[in-house]
């Protein structure tokens, strides 16, 4: 989409690109290289096989049960054909409204709408977080590539994460608290007085940061979740939570923690530089944006592996479990309660 010639007239104020940062701009080197990289993506997100941590073949993940049976296959050479709209006149308006909010030009809008459509035929369910992710790689792939990692995302990097209602969602931000906890505890205290996981999370874990981080250092975690697998979500999050550590603990209300954790850009502009040292312990010169790409880069370095998220998933569950057979267990009492109360014109 960023090349075509009248995109930069048409999108230069859409609140896509609100994080944009100068890195795509009209026919410069930086934008013909990402779209080089782009297509790398979408080659590794359609070989699952070669993720490196392959948390998606989790055993309690019934998402994947039976993906042979797809109306798209995913592959370079299946083509896709795009639907105009679903056959849920409620979907078709969300669809509607996200597309406004994102775009612009009609015509986008539409394109948007059409990728949403054709991914709906196989989810049936819808996340505004894919939205956002659909939106995003828009600007770097056709429509129909854009479907294709889209499914792929769902399929092998995110099942479940993308319904009104994620079960698989709610359990990974669960997992990401018990890991916060033990990794820094006193960061873990002090974010969960100010909101539960689930609440914050989902920028990360369903958007994939997309409004949370600017382009330069968004499109270095698409390509490193794309390599690592779902297991890098939980190193990213961890690290946004070391690297922000001295903000957190001085943050003085609720409010300002949340905003800290999506990286508000009024806090963390997007030039925002770091000083980083390299083997030899040599302070390198700050850059603009060295801050988000630094976040990045250090996820890689988090220790946390597939078995801690396995055990730490399984334990979560069972919580999940207890939970609602408690919240069962109150309705039931409540539906008991009032089947003893007498009306008056019943006496």
């Amino acid at each position: 989409m960023i090349k075509l010639k009248d995109f930069w007239e048409k999108e230069s104020k859409a609140p896509l690109l609100q994080r944009n940062a100068g890195y795509f701009s009209r026919d410069s080197e930086t934008t013909e290289k990402q779209l080089l990289d782009a297509e790398g993506w979408l080659d590794l997100a359609l070989r699952p096989e070669n993720i490196s941590n392959k948390s998606f073949q989790s055993s309690d993940n019934i998402e994947l049960k039976s993906y042979v049976q797809f109306e798209i296959p995913l592959n370079r050479e299946c083509e896709v054909i795009l639907k105009e709209q679903t056959d849920d006149p409620a979907i078709n308006r969300i669809f509607k409204l996200d597309a406004e909010r994102t775009f612009s030009d009609d015509k986008n809008r539409q394109k948007m709408i059409q990728v949403l459509s054709t991914i709906y035929t196989e989810i049936q369910d819808y996340h505004q977080g894919l939205g956002f992710i659909v939106a995003f790689l828009m600007l770097q792939l056709s429509p129909q590539d854009t479907v294709k990692l889209a499914l792929a995302l769902h399929r092998y990097y995110l099942p479940g994460y993308f319904k009104t209602a994620p079960f698989n969602y709610v359990r990974d931000a669960k997992v990401f608290q018990k890991l916060l906890e033990e990794k820094y505890p006193e960061l873990a205290a002090k974010i969960s007085n100010a909101a539960c996981t689930e609440a914050f999370c989902s920028k990360w874990f369903v958007g994939l940061n997309v409004h949370v981080l600017p382009f330069p250092a968004l499109c270095k975690f698409f390509e490193l979740l794309l390599i690592e697998g779902n297991i890098f979500l939980f190193k990213f999050a961890l690290s946004i939570v070391k690297n922000c550590s001295q903000d957190i603990l001085e943050a003085k209300d609720t409010s300002k923690i949340l905003a800290i954790l999506r990286l508000d850009n009024k806090l963390y502009d997007d030039k925002k530089g770091k000083i980083k040292q390299d083997n030899s312990d040599i302070k390198s010169s700050e850059y603009d944006g060295s801050f988000f790409i630094h976040l990045v880069e250090d996820a890689m370095d988090i220790s946390v592996s597939e078995d801690d998220i396995e055990e730490f998933r399984k334990v979560v569950i069972e919580e999940m479990k207890i939970q609602e057979e408690k919240r069962k267990q109150v309705e039931a009492l409540l539906d008991f309660d009032n089947d003893e109360i007498i009306f008056s014109d019943e006496e």
